[in-house]
């Protein structure tokens, strides 16, 4: 089985069509593989340093935290949605 360690960075394509990237905490002849996802602009704008670093967070804490799934495939919060209650207002009442 394989198993996979990290490492996330940003870089500027040069002139010449090339990407370094420094820093990268890996051993010298150590396989790695590199996948480029050009960043886009929303509306105009970047994502700051400090959304990027939130993002992460929340996604780093999350990991693991699914121990198991109980009847993955049913509805959930159905008693919650007012229109599926009997009787009960929503614009299908009475139908």
């Amino acid at each position: 089985m394989k198993t996979a360690a990290a490492h996330e960075s940003e870089c500027i394509v040069r002139p010449d069509a090339t990407v370094i990237v420094e820093g990268v905490p890996f051993a010298a002849g150590e396989k790695v593989r590199v996948i480029l996802i050009r960043e886009e602009i929303v509306n105009g704008r970047r994502h700051s340093d400090a959304e990027i670093a939130t993002s992460k967070s929340l996604r780093v804490s999350l990991r693991g935290s699914v121990v198991r799934y109980d009847d993955p495939t049913e509805p959930v919060g159905v008693d919650d949605w007012e229109a599926l209650r009997d009787g009960e207002g929503g614009p299908c009442a009475g139908t």
